[in-house]
């Protein structure tokens, strides 16, 4: 297998520089999948109730759902060579986290802040459809925003949050975990995350290979920068530990002036990646089958607000509202929204341009604007009024062709053609 990272690789202080060595530094096979490749019930469970950490700013609620903006391509934001995996991939999410209870999610202590909760969304089902379309439409069920910090440790060795989340979640299963005791040296584990950012992906094939720190456990697992807070599982499905922190990520080639992944042998290079152990948070986390709690609605009218400024819904037993959004369509009026009698408009009164001779008038497509003051034949507007043109006959005194009927007048004997 082959350790994958995502920072600039550093030696000794050092950037390395790829274009100096014979072959890249990779070691083995890359354990990543994505879930759509998934054949294995228990990754797949896991990849169900696993979460992506991403700000409230790039996910945008739609009549059907939400949206998630898919900010970059990962080969741009990061600045990778050509030949890289996903590079047409998008990277929204910050950080990764996992459903531990109906209402709670687990994630890194270094991932969230009782200032970043504020603005933390939580999106399931962030993933690759196929081979080249990543799921950027989501359904209500699947976002849900952060209530408030549980517990949060992030110390040099012990790293978790346990959050609270705005409602249960519908649809998904809780993880287990580990309760008590610790894992046996050698224990094959795999991971399930967003690592960069990307959309979901799945790592197996990896072991632990140190077990000696309290806090932490040490796997070779294939996980980037992004994969923080992601869950470390054991075969039977058991959330043994929090990925938290591991080697530094990528090289940099001179010789095209971009990024490749660095690739570390099992034996490590020379660690792992670190996990915080499940028995640090476990405490925080209702043991056995969890109830959920009372729903506070089973239909959209149980959610009825008595406002016809919003609309109300029944999502997962709770009510969530949105506001009506008036727009009649008309640039000539000016829309608003009574709570009694819902949106209204009213006709907006053109500023005035300050010329006499024009009319100030509205266009229900362009809006305000202005026409000139149309007088009779042979008259013209002067201040506002209309009046009769008068001009100099042929033969007759001029000094320009404006003083002229005929509009041309002699410049030279000053007078009429």
């Amino acid at each position: 297998m082959r350790k994958t990272v995502l920072l600039l690789l550093f030696v000794l202080g050092c950037v390395v520089d790829s274009s100096a060595v014979d072959a890249p530094l990779i070691y083995g096979a890359d354990d990543r999948a994505e879930v759509y490749e998934l054949t294995d019930a228990v990754e797949r469970a896991a990849a169900e109730a696993t979460v992506a950490m991403i700000d409230s700013s790039l996910v945008t609620r739609t009549p059907r759902g939400y949206d998630i903006d898919p900010y970059d391509t990962f080969q741009s934001y990061y600045g990778l060579c050509e030949g890289e995996p996903y590079l047409d991939q998008p990277v929204p999410a910050d950080c990764t986290g996992f459903l531990v209870a109906p209402d709670l999610i687990v994630t890194a202590g270094h991932c969230i802040t009782n200032r970043s909760c504020r603005s933390a969304t939580f999106v399931f089902g962030f993933e690759m459809l196929n081979a080249t379309t990543p799921r950027l439409s989501v359904d209500d069920d699947d976002v849900y925003s952060c209530d408030g910090i549980v517990s949060r440790v992030n110390s040099g060795t012990n790293d978790y949050a346990v959050v609270r989340i705005d409602r249960p979640v519908v649809g998904r299963t809780p993880l287990a975990i580990r309760r008590e005791g610790r894992i046996a040296l050698g224990t094959e584990v795999f991971v399930s995350g967003h690592p960069a950012g990307l959309p979901m992906k799945v790592a197996g094939g990896a072991s632990v290979m140190d077990n000696s720190a309290r806090d932490y456990f040490d796997a070779n697992l294939d996980v980037y920068a992004g994969n923080s807070g992601s869950p470390v599982l054991n075969r039977d499905g058991v959330v043994e530990g929090i990925l938290v922190r591991g080697n530094e990520d990528y090289a940099y080639d001179r010789r095209r002036g971009c990024y490749t992944t660095a690739e570390c042998a099992d034996s490590g290079c020379p660690g792992w990646e670190s996990s915080t152990r499940a028995t640090n948070f476990a405490e925080f986390v209702p043991a056995g089958p969890v109830e959920p709690p009372e729903p506070d609605c089973a239909r959209d009218e149980e959610c009825d607000d008595g406002s016809a400024c919003t609309t109300n819904r029944c999502v997962g037993g709770s009510c969530v509202s949105a506001s009506v959004v008036c727009d009649d369509g008309n640039a000539c009026t000016s829309d608003s929204c009574n709570p009694a009698t819902g949106c209204d408009a009213t006709a907006i009164r053109c500023p005035d341009d300050g010329d006499a001779c024009t009319v100030e008038l509205c266009d229900p497509v362009t809006g305000c604007g202005s026409t000139p003051v149309e007088c009779g034949r042979g008259e013209t507007c002067s201040a506002g009024e209309c009046v009769v043109i008068t001009c100099a006959a042929r033969r007759e005194y001029c000094e320009s062709n404006d003083d002229c009927c005929s509009g041309r007048c002699h410049r030279r004997r000053n007078r009429c053609r």
